[in-house]
């Protein structure tokens, strides 16, 4: 075989084990999103009884929640009452673009309810997807919320152990979020109680020199 020959075989090699590991990671994420019920990965985490707290975890997809416009609204009214301020400290609210990213046909939710009321305490939003700046598959956490009388009694971090399992049984690399600056309180828990890094992708880790700093850093785990 002539050596002309012999490297275009070896160019079309090279493509063909770039497409297929393409198509085996674009594979992890489509069977992510098959799984019928995430907490099946995690049957002894369906319940938290801990501080004074007696609740049940149930799963949704943004179909099943937007289905439910009571839900749904509350979901939207917790994330406005915690989040509002700090996004007008930033990237500004805007209430219809929260709502349309909550519908998202890739956003999954685990929501807490209080078996003596019924009533939703608190959920966390999350999707599986390819991060091509980190050329991986990733599990981003949106959004961590609770009421704010339940706050401070370990249901946040009850929440991140179980966002890491399904993410690990799910084969994804790493758990990203993305926290605002001036959101002291959460930069600390995710930080130094979660143990969550500073990421590569995150902009305060840009080489570029930036005259104006963005107002969040990403946060990530390797799992």
């Amino acid at each position: 075989m002539s050596a002309k020959r012999s490297k275009a075989k070896d160019k079309k090699a090279a493509r063909k084990a770039l497409v297929d590991a393409l198509n085996a990671r674009k594979k992890l994420i489509d069977d992510a999103y098959l799984v019928e019920n995430h907490l099946d990965f995690v049957p002894l985490f369906t319940t938290y009884k801990k501080n004074g707290l007696d609740l049940t975890l149930k799963y949704f997809t943004a179909k099943d929640l937007y289905a439910n416009d009571e839900l749904f609204e509350w979901a939207f009214r917790l994330t406005k009452v915690n989040m509002e301020d700090l996004y007008n400290n930033a990237w500004g609210w805007n209430d219809k673009h929260k709502v349309d990213e909550m519908k998202e046909d890739q956003a999954l939710y685990i929501i807490a309810f209080d078996n003596s009321t019924t009533k939703p305490v608190g959920f966390f939003h999350f999707r599986f997807q390819q991060d091509d700046e980190k050329d991986t598959e990733i599990c981003y956490l949106y959004e961590i919320q609770v009421e704010a009388e339940l706050q401070g009694k370990g249901l946040g971090a009850f929440f991140m152990v179980i966002l890491q399992i399904i993410a690990k049984k799910n084969a994804m690399k790493f758990v990203l979020l993305t926290v605002f600056k001036g959101n002291t309180g959460a930069m600390k828990f995710y930080r130094n109680k979660m143990n969550y890094s500073v990421d590569e992708t995150s902009p305060s880790m840009s080489t570029v020199d930036i005259t104006d700093p963005a107002s969040h850093e990403v946060l990530s785990k390797k799992l």
